[in-house]
């Protein structure tokens, strides 16, 4: 019995149409396959471009921060230096002031041994031999001073009417210790017979008397000598200077410029009174002028080797 039409046309219909879903399907895979491909071509192509975006920028950062850090140790290299140098500086700055104040100490010791080399170049004179007869009928008034000449014993031979701290006034109206009588009074009284007067005041006065009362007190002290005394010889000697170190410290006025005008005020009261004027004070002067360090105990007196100078310029001069 062969098959219908209908049941031929309906059996290639079904085959047909079964072949048209195997068609669609192996298609349908076909894509599946293509789409995966290309999804896994595609992720390696952004990886590959995301990794190449960020490998240049991260090996761009990474070139920047070693460039900064290079700079930033480059920099620290250089403060380093700078402050090196500014160490080394420092140390040639302390090394050059180091070598200056021994340079500066130098000076001053320097200066020291200046001084001390003016002091040593002070003149020390030879001791002279006092012929003690000259000063036999001789009679000294004045201070601790003019004391020193008997209390050391380089003159003998002559009368001292002298004690600590006497002025001219106290010469007038003063007595001596253990004395009734005022010096100028126990002078007149002694009636010995004197060839030479030798006076010297004026220390003490510098600081507690104006120079015209000074003055007028010495004068007073040689008119009387010349009226009661009228054959002696009076020698009026310039004021000793004192060292430099006790000038500056003017205690009571008395300073070598001060010494100085005194004695231009007896110089004239020399002529005035037609006496005979010693200037003792220059044997005493260095050449600043002043009495040397090495020539006083304690810059006013003298030493006692000193005095037989003093001596021997009278011996010379009277």
């Amino acid at each position: 019995m062969k098959p219908s039409r209908k049941v031929i046309c309906l059996f290639v219909s079904l085959v047909l149409a079964f072949s048209a879903v195997m068609t669609g399907c192996s298609q349908s895979g076909n894509g599946a396959k293509e789409s995966s491909v290309a999804v896994s071509s595609q992720q390696p192509s952004e990886q590959s471009s995301e990794q190449s975006s960020e490998q240049p920028s991260e090996q761009s950062s990474e070139q920047s921060s070693e460039q900064s850090s290079e700079q930033s140790s480059e920099t620290t290299e250089s403060s380093e230096e700078s402050t090196q140098s500014s160490v080394e500086t420092s140390k040639e700055n302390s090394t050059e002031s180091s070598q200056t104040e021994p340079s500066e100490n130098s000076k001053e010791s320097s200066k020291e041994s200046s001084k001390e080399t003016s002091k040593e170049q002070d003149p020390q004179p030879e001791i002279p031999t006092i012929d003690s007869s000259f000063f036999k009928r001789t009679v000294f008034l004045g201070n601790s001073i003019t004391m020193g000449l008997n209390s050391y014993k380089i003159i003998t031979e002559a009368d001292f009417y002298c004690h600590e701290g006497l002025t001219v006034y106290g010469v007038l109206h003063e007595t001596l210790p253990k004395q009734k009588l005022t010096v100028i009074e126990q002078l007149i009284k002694n009636k010995k017979k004197y060839d030479k007067v030798f006076l010297m005041f004026g220390t003490n006065e510098t600081g507690l008397y104006d120079k015209s009362e000074f003055i007028s007190d010495y004068s007073k002290i040689i008119d009387t000598i010349k009226e009661k005394m009228p054959d002696v010889k009076i020698y009026i000697q310039t004021i000793l200077p004192v060292t430099e170190k006790k000038s500056k410290q003017n205690t009571y006025n008395l300073n070598n410029k001060q010494i100085n005008e005194y004695n231009k005020q007896l110089k004239d009261l020399a002529k005035e009174k037609n006496v005979t004027l010693l200037d003792v004070a220059s044997v005493f002067k260095n050449k600043k002028g002043v009495l040397p360090d090495s020539w006083s105990p304690d810059g006013v007196h003298l030493n006692p080797n000193y005095y037989y100078l003093w001596a021997d310029y009278i011996i010379r001069n009277a």
